[in-house]
Order: structure tokens, then C-alpha cells, then sequence
């Protein structure tokens, strides 16, 4: 029946939505596609829509034809009513598709964005190295048309135009500030061990044990992950 194929691609959404959804915070998967509710791209189905709304288009066209004409009854309500069925069919081939494409689309670009720092200069030839090595993004791209491939570079490439436009605001950063707004921009954090002199953007820090420093959070967040630091709470 005509229409099949476009809920069976509405249906391909909603199960990636709902496994990605349930995993969420599944440390276990190591396919970074399935994560980001990305399953192997339906090109077979999509073509079968894409015929299928071609050949209603052309049935559509004839019977439009046939009111020009005046060979059609336009007082039969049978023929009117496939004439109406048609269209209706057509749109929502249309908006099932664009539906999809919105869907991976979607997917793709919180890809890009929770994926920024390790994705410089992903070139053709790494892909190829990780393709051996079995490296995630490889696997990522091996679920995406080639167009969604081209689509990610692309966005990609602009996000990086951008943010090296402004630097300051740390928008490739992977840590618990970027594109999530701080909440205080400096923190107050107390020296656990002896570090010696340490070079940051903004000034240089002589790591003392069990003295107080207030310092920007971003120069702070690799201190802390290293332990030198000790965010001190009010």
C-alpha cells in the first residue's frame, strides 16, 4: 500500500531514538553510531520512497490533466478521492523523508560537537589509518551516507572557522565549560602538593602545598584532574 515504506522509515527513527535514549549512559558501547541513535544508512529504502513518490507525482499529473480536459467526471466523487489520496500521499512521502534526514542530521551534529577535540584535521588519509586501526570515528562514519559524510566535514569545517575567531571563549573545549555557560568564571582552590612554577594563558601560578589560589576555573580544571588542586567550597 502506498505509504508502507515511509512509516517504516518513521519507525527506523523512533527505534534509533529510543535506543539512544536507553543508552545514553551505557559506558559499554563502543559503536559511537549507535550512541547517537545512527544505524546504517537506509539507502534501498529511501530510494523505494523516492520512486514511489515519482511515479504517484506522475499519476497526480495525469489526472490533474484529465480535469483540464474536462474527460474526467468532476462530480465523481471515487475519482476525486484518489486524486486527493495521491496528493496527500506525495506530501507525506516528502515529509517522512525530510523527517529522517532532520533526524540524522541532528545526531550528526551533537556528534560533531561532543566529538570537536578529536576531530582536528581529520583528513582522508586518517580516516584510512583508523579504518586498520578500528578507531571510533571510523566506525561513526562507516553508519553515514556519503552525503552525511560531506554534511559533517562541512559543518565541522565551520565550526572551526568560527571558533578560531574567538578564541576566548573555549568553544572546543571538552571539559565542564565550553558551550555550557560556567557558573562562576574564577575558582578558589587549595594547593594539595607541590608543583613548582606552572604557565597559564593568563598568568603564572607557583603551586605551594596547602596554600590558596584564585584562579580562573579554566586554568584550574587540568590542576584538578591531575590533582595539585582542591576546588574550596563556601
Amino acid at each position: 500500500m502506498y505509504g508502507d515504506l515511509g512509516n517504516k522509515l518513521v519507525q527506523d527513527a523512533k527505534r534509533s531514538r529510543n535506543l539512544k535514549k536507553n543508552l545514553q549512559n551505557n559506558k559499554n558501547i563502543t559503536d559511537p553510531a549507535i550512541k547517537y541513535g545512527l544505524g546504517e544508512y537506509p539507502k534501498e529504502l529511501i530510494e523505494q520512497i523516492i520512486d514511489e513518490t515519482s511515479l504517484l507525482g506522475a499519476t497526480a499529473e495525469r489526472m490533474s490533466e484529465l480535469f483540464e480536459l474536462n474527460e474526467g467526471d468532476s462530480n465523481d466523487k471515487v475519482f476525486k478521492c484518489q486524486y486527493f489520496t495521491t496528493i496527500l500521499t506525495i506530501h507525506r512521502n516528502k515529509r517522512c523523508l525530510l523527517g529522517y534526514q532532520n533526524f540524522r542530521r541532528e545526531n550528526i551534529e551533537e556528534y560533531v560537537w561532543d566529538n570537536l577535540t578529536g576531530m582536528d584535521n581529520f583528513s582522508t588519509e586518517e580516516k584510512n589509518i583508523n579504518k586498520v586501526n578500528g578507531n571510533d570515528e571510523n566506525l561513526f562514519f562507516g553508519k553515514l551516507d556519503m552525503n552525511e559524510q560531506e554534511y559533517l566535514k562541512d559543518y565541522q569545517k565551520i565550526i572551526e572557522e568560527y571558533s578560531s575567531n574567538f578564541p576566548e571563549l573555549e568553544i572546543k573545549h571538552k571539559g565542564n565549560y565550553g558551550l555550557q555557560p560556567p557558573k562562576d568564571l574564577y575558582l578558589e582552590v587549595r594547593v594539595l602538593k607541590d608543583g613548582g612554577m606552572v604557565q597559564t594563558e593568563y598568568g603564572v601560578f607557583n603551586l605551594i602545598k596547602d596554600t590558596q589560589i584564585f584562579m580562573r576555573k579554566s586554568d584550574a580544571e587540568a590542576l584538578l584532574q591531575q590533582g595539585y588542586l582542591q576546588i574550596i567550597q563556601h
